[in-house]
């Protein structure tokens, strides 16, 4: 299930089960939503914002350590923050809003 959406800044993932554990949250700005509104059952649900700079995956557990997150600006991210088994999965870019999750 997905939401596609150009602001989904006020969305939290409180209504979200295990059914929804998968659920992904796609927006131009989310730059406000932290993950404490997360369930353990939700915790793969994965927050897309304007300013990532200042997130860390403690929340994403290995298992979804294949997924991404993207991003208009990860320029001032660095991989000091995230897991050692997902460092190589991130791209760094001024520009990803074009990206997607096929490959």
């Amino acid at each position: 299930m997905f939401l596609y959406s150009q602001d989904l800044s006020n969305c939290t993932t409180d209504a979200t089960g295990y059914e929804g554990a998968y659920l992904f949250l796609y927006s131009q700005d989310l730059s406000n939503c932290t993950t404490s509104k997360i369930s353990n059952q939700s915790q793969r649900t994965f927050l897309y914002s304007q300013d990532l700079s200042n997130c860390t995956t403690r929340y994403i557990p290995l298992s979804v350590r294949r997924l991404f997150l993207y991003s208009q600006d990860l320029s001032n991210c660095t991989t000091e923050s995230f897991s050692k088994l997902i460092k190589q999965l991130f791209l760094y870019s001024q520009d990803l809003s074009n990206c997607t999750t096929r490959f």
